[in-house]
C-alpha cells in the first residue's frame, strides 16, 4: 500500500495542514483554526484522508516552544493510534 505524507503545523492563528501523495505531489493544503472542537478531531481527519485515498497515512505533528497545542487537544490523537494495524501513523517533531 502506498502512503500519503501529512504535516500538521499549529500557530498562534491557524493550524496548517498539507498533504502530499509523493515529494512533487501536493494534494491537499489547509489552514484550520488553532484548536479542533473535538478531541477526535485530528484522528478523524488523519483516518478520513487514509480511508479516502485508500492509502496509509504517515502524518507529523511540527511543535515548538511557540506552538498553541502544548498540552492542547492535538494530543489527545496519540493515544488513538496505538494499534500497529492503524491507517495511520503520527509523530510529534520538535
Amino acid at each position: 500500500m502506498d502512503t500519503t505524507w501529512i504535516g500538521i503545523a499549529p500557530t498562534p492563528t491557524h493550524t496548517r495542514v498539507v498533504a502530499m501523495r509523493s515529494p512533487v505531489e501536493t494534494f491537499l493544503k489547509a489552514h484550520l483554526q488553532t484548536d479542533p472542537s473535538s478531541p477526535r478531531a485530528l484522528a478523524t481527519l488523519l483516518e478520513a484522508l487514509a480511508l479516502w485515498e485508500g492509502r496509509r497515512v504517515r502524518a507529523a505533528l511540527v511543535v515548538d516552544d511557540r506552538s498553541p497545542c502544548g498540552g492542547g487537544l492535538l494530543r489527545e490523537a496519540f493515544p488513538m493510534f496505538g494499534d500497529s494495524g492503524s491507517l495511520v501513523e503520527l509523530t510529534w517533531v520538535e
